[in-house]
Protein backbone atom coordinates (compact mmCIF):
# COMPACT_ATOMS: atom_id res chain seq x y z
CA UNK A 1 0.00 0.00 0.00
CA UNK A 2 1.37 3.43 -0.76
CA UNK A 3 0.15 6.19 2.08
CA UNK A 4 -0.78 9.49 0.96
CA UNK A 5 2.42 11.57 -0.86
CA UNK A 6 1.35 14.82 1.03
CA UNK A 7 -1.48 16.24 3.41
CA UNK A 8 -4.60 16.61 1.42
CA UNK A 9 -4.56 20.59 1.44
CA UNK A 10 -1.22 20.49 -0.35
CA UNK A 11 -2.17 18.02 -2.93
CA UNK A 12 -5.21 19.26 -4.05
CA UNK A 13 -2.92 22.61 -4.91
CA UNK A 14 -4.00 24.65 -3.06
CA UNK A 15 -2.15 27.97 -1.58
CA UNK A 16 -4.25 27.66 1.98
CA UNK A 17 -3.25 26.48 4.90
CA UNK A 18 -2.43 22.79 5.62
CA UNK A 19 -4.63 23.54 8.62
CA UNK A 20 -7.59 24.09 6.98
CA UNK A 21 -9.78 21.97 5.97
CA UNK A 22 -10.48 20.41 2.64
CA UNK A 23 -13.38 21.67 0.04
CA UNK A 24 -15.54 20.63 -2.60
CA UNK A 25 -14.22 23.26 -4.97
CA UNK A 26 -10.05 21.68 -4.37
CA UNK A 27 -12.00 18.22 -4.80
CA UNK A 28 -13.35 18.94 -8.28
CA UNK A 29 -9.93 20.40 -9.39
CA UNK A 30 -8.02 17.07 -9.15
CA UNK A 31 -7.16 15.32 -12.42
CA UNK A 32 -5.44 12.21 -10.89
CA UNK A 33 -6.82 9.05 -9.16
CA UNK A 34 -3.73 9.66 -7.22
CA UNK A 35 -4.56 13.03 -6.55
CA UNK A 36 -8.44 11.54 -5.16
CA UNK A 37 -6.34 9.12 -2.70
CA UNK A 38 -3.96 11.86 -1.43
CA UNK A 39 -6.67 14.13 -0.85
CA UNK A 40 -8.73 11.91 1.05
CA UNK A 41 -5.48 10.60 3.13
CA UNK A 42 -6.18 7.32 2.00
CA UNK A 43 -3.31 4.29 1.22
CA UNK A 44 -4.14 3.11 -2.05
CA UNK A 45 -2.37 -0.21 -3.75
CA UNK A 46 -0.27 1.88 -7.07
CA UNK A 47 -1.03 -1.69 -8.76
CA UNK A 48 -4.91 -1.36 -8.30
CA UNK A 49 -5.07 1.65 -9.31
CA UNK A 50 -2.69 1.39 -12.77
CA UNK A 51 -5.07 -2.10 -13.22
CA UNK A 52 -8.02 -0.31 -12.81
CA UNK A 53 -8.19 3.00 -13.03
CA UNK A 54 -10.79 4.06 -15.10
CA UNK A 55 -13.35 1.62 -13.06
CA UNK A 56 -12.34 2.42 -9.97
CA UNK A 57 -13.01 6.78 -11.05
CA UNK A 58 -16.37 5.07 -12.18
CA UNK A 59 -17.14 3.46 -9.12
CA UNK A 60 -16.30 6.19 -7.22
CA UNK A 61 -18.33 8.81 -9.76
CA UNK A 62 -21.42 6.32 -9.42
CA UNK A 63 -21.50 6.06 -5.37
CA UNK A 64 -20.88 9.78 -5.66
CA UNK A 65 -24.00 10.70 -7.14
CA UNK A 66 -25.93 8.36 -4.96
CA UNK A 67 -25.17 10.33 -1.84
CA UNK A 68 -25.70 13.64 -3.78
CA UNK A 69 -28.74 12.35 -4.59
CA UNK A 70 -29.61 10.82 -1.30
CA UNK A 71 -28.21 13.64 0.75
CA UNK A 72 -28.76 16.68 -1.15
CA UNK A 73 -28.57 19.13 1.98
CA UNK A 74 -25.45 17.29 3.47
CA UNK A 75 -22.59 19.92 5.17
CA UNK A 76 -19.76 20.42 2.51
CA UNK A 77 -17.52 18.68 5.35
CA UNK A 78 -19.84 15.52 5.99
CA UNK A 79 -20.55 15.11 1.88
CA UNK A 80 -16.89 14.83 1.67
CA UNK A 81 -16.41 12.29 4.33
CA UNK A 82 -18.96 10.19 2.57
CA UNK A 83 -17.11 10.52 -0.56
CA UNK A 84 -14.15 9.83 1.33
CA UNK A 85 -15.79 6.66 2.28
CA UNK A 86 -17.01 5.93 -1.47
CA UNK A 87 -13.29 5.98 -2.56
CA UNK A 88 -12.44 3.54 0.30
CA UNK A 89 -14.74 1.57 -0.89
CA UNK A 90 -14.26 1.38 -4.63
CA UNK A 91 -10.50 0.96 -4.16
CA UNK A 92 -11.45 -2.28 -1.74
CA UNK A 93 -13.50 -3.64 -4.25
CA UNK A 94 -10.96 -4.23 -6.97
CA UNK A 95 -8.67 -5.21 -4.35
CA UNK A 96 -10.21 -8.18 -3.35
CA UNK A 97 -11.25 -8.98 -7.03
CA UNK A 98 -7.36 -9.42 -7.80
CA UNK A 99 -7.25 -11.02 -4.98
CA UNK A 100 -4.79 -8.58 -2.90
CA UNK A 101 -4.22 -7.89 0.18
CA UNK A 102 -6.16 -4.54 1.17
CA UNK A 103 -5.31 -4.70 4.76
CA UNK A 104 -5.91 -1.70 6.53
CA UNK A 105 -6.83 1.55 4.10
CA UNK A 106 -6.56 4.36 6.45
CA UNK A 107 -3.77 6.87 6.21
CA UNK A 108 -1.44 6.95 9.65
Amino acid sequence: MRRASRPPAEEAGSARRASAAPTLAELRGLRHAEQLFDFFGLEFDPRIVQAYRLHLIERFGLETDLIDREHPMLAEQERLALYREALRRSHQVFTRSRGVDGGNSEHH
